[in-house]
């Protein structure tokens, strides 16, 4: 048995439970069976969903340190191999006592602190800029080929770049707070009116923009607002370019291969857009919090430049599918068996 300790909310979002079915659901392909435990109830449904149980700790899953003395019991009775632990309020001290118990995998983007775990995963296209030293380095699954994406963004094929945009897909991560998408569309339904273009937004089951979306799309003819999408996949290719948080959609648009404009809303997200442009790939419109008028105004100038420029369209698409190939959590599934055996 393998543990996932994760949670997901309308303050933190889905992202973190998301990546972790995805490595989940690789790890039942190899006969591995996998257990999930989360601080409240909020994602058990959804986990439940996907074909995994769920143990509900009933603590506060921003004090993780509070659940060590709930937790250990339950990992004690259950007697996993490994625990994949991902959340960004763990501490020393927490990784310290849950290690006494059962080996520990730990998911992380930030290096926070010196970390004392037995594997170490950071799939993030920085990755390899960190300097970890509390885990041996052959125990560190670090860069873009270990993202641990959905089985359906395996084996996409390349994409074909049309000579026009006709589609424009806008994500603004699970529970949108700052309510960017309703200002989005608004922002940009002028230039989709004069291109013939359809704006699609996504909104998840956490979305506190769900009504106002509805309105608008009854408002814009041209707006489809896609709830509870059980096939990003197939909604990313049909798409021709993108405008979305610089969160793990990220990567999972570099697996289809479709052009993407970012920007960013959270500390943890700075890094992610921050690398993505330095490297060329996806180019980052700003911090919404510190000044949105400006983030929807590059938006705009970046989403006219890509309309207008096939050839940059393609150059963009062709990075994006080269550092993604959508079998990063395959790959961190065959890691993990051979480390447990």
């Amino acid at each position: 048995m393998i543990a996932f300790r994760v949670d997901g909310n309308d303050k933190i979002c889905s992202g973190h439970v998301m990546r972790c079915l995805a490595i989940a659901k690789a790890l039942n392909d190899k006969k591995q069976q996998c257990v999930f435990i989360i601080a409240d109830s909020i994602m058990k449904k959804v986990i439940e969903k996907n074909g995994f149980d769920v143990i509900c700790l009933d603590t506060q899953w921003d004090n993780m340190e509070d659940e060590i003395s709930v937790l250990i019991p339950k990992l004690e009775k259950i007697k996993p191999k490994l625990i994949i632990v991902d959340s960004y309020y763990v501490t020393q001290k927490y990784m310290n006592d849950i290690k006494k118990t059962v080996k520990l995998a730990y998911i992380d983007d930030i290096n926070a602190f010196e970390y004392r775990c037995d594997l170490l995963i950071n799939y993030s296209i920085y990755g390899n800029e960190m300097k970890y030293t509390g885990v041996e380095k052959e125990k560190r699954l670090i860069g873009c080929k270990y993202v641990p994406l959905r089985s359906e963004f395996q084996d996409v094929g390349k994409r074909k770049i049309k000579d026009e945009v006709k589609d424009i897909l806008i994500s603004t991560g699970g529970a949108d707070i700052y309510g960017i998408g309703p200002r989005l569309v608004d922002s940009l339904i002028e230039t989709a009116n004069r291109n013939n273009i359809v704006i699609h937004i996504v909104s998840g089951s956490l979305n506190s923009q769900r009504e106002m979306l509805r309105r608008q799309s009854k408002k814009y003819n041209n707006l489809i607002v896609h709830e509870n999408v059980t096939e990003m996949c197939k909604l990313m290719c049909k798409c021709d370019m993108a405008i979305s948080a610089s969160g793990s959609t990220l990567y999972e648009l570099c697996a289809t291969g479709m052009p993407t404009i970012s920007y960013f809303f959270a500390d943890n997200q700075i890094y992610n857009s921050m690398a993505f442009e330095k490297n060329n790939i996806i180019p980052t419109a700003g911090d919404w919090r510190e000044n949105a008028e400006q983030v929807i105004y590059n938006i705009i100038n970046f989403t006219e430049g890509m309309i207008n420029n096939r050839h940059k369209r393609i150059a963009l698409s062709e990075k994006m599918q080269t550092i993604v190939d959508g079998k990063g959590a395959q790959r961190l599934a065959d890691y993990i068996v051979r480390y447990i055996e």
